[in-house]
């Protein structure tokens, strides 16, 4: 027969407590790796924001400022001396050497396009310069109505010039922003140009003249 004492008891009881604790020290880790892991800390939060910030403020430079470039500029003449034929005119010889005067005269300025009305005198008047330019005419715009928020949208920053008639001129000059333009031009002769520059909301105006 086994005798078992009071110590024997004592020692069975200290080993069966000492494997509970080792039990459940094991279920504590496992519980902690089920959290998720350790939270980020408040330097890596931080650090995102940091990075957030850097690219908010890189697109702020991206913008275009109209008052950074070239100003626009826009040279516009009455068409040269035209003949008296019905109902198309064209020019006459003298009106022929105005656009040839022409010509020369906008030889050395940087332009991107050329503009005219439909008519046979405007073109003929501007075809040399644009020619000298490599620039095809656009010739079918509303001079009145369509031809200034034309330029205004596609040659920002840019040189051009437009090649109309005195009835058109007044309304032309108003949508490039001219407010005090004159209203009525039947008194301006063959060879006179105006030279409208845009910037910055501004308009200024200058005159010129080509040819005889």
């Amino acid at each position: 027969m086994i005798r078992i004492n009071a110590v024997s008891i004592a020692a069975l009881l200290g080993i069966l407590l000492w494997l509970c604790g080792c039990n459940s020290g094991a279920f504590s880790v496992g519980d902690d790796d089920d959290t998720g892991g350790v939270p980020p800390s408040d330097d890596d939060a931080a650090d995102d924001d940091d990075a957030a910030d850097d690219d908010d403020t890189g697109d702020d430079d991206t913008g275009d400022d109209d008052d950074t470039g070239p100003p626009t500029v826009v040279f516009t003449l009455r068409h040269a001396e035209k003949t008296e034929e019905e109902p198309d005119p064209g020019l006459t010889p003298e009106g022929q050497q105005r656009a040839l005067a022409l010509m020369e005269r906008m030889h050395l300025e940087p332009l991107t396009a050329a503009y005219s009305t439909s008519f046979a005198r405007t073109i003929e008047t501007l075809q040399p310069t644009a020619d000298d330019h490599g620039l095809a005419l656009i010739s079918d715009l509303d001079p009145q109505t369509e031809v200034a928020p034309h330029i205004l949208a596609n040659h920002l920053h840019e040189t051009v010039i437009h090649c109309s008639h005195r009835y058109a001129m007044p309304d032309f000059f108003a949508g490039l922003g001219w407010e005090d333009g004159p209203e009525d031009l039947s008194h301006v002769g063959y060879g006179d140009i105006w030279i409208v520059t845009i910037q910055g909301g501004e308009v200024e105006v200058t005159m010129d003249h080509y040819g005889d």
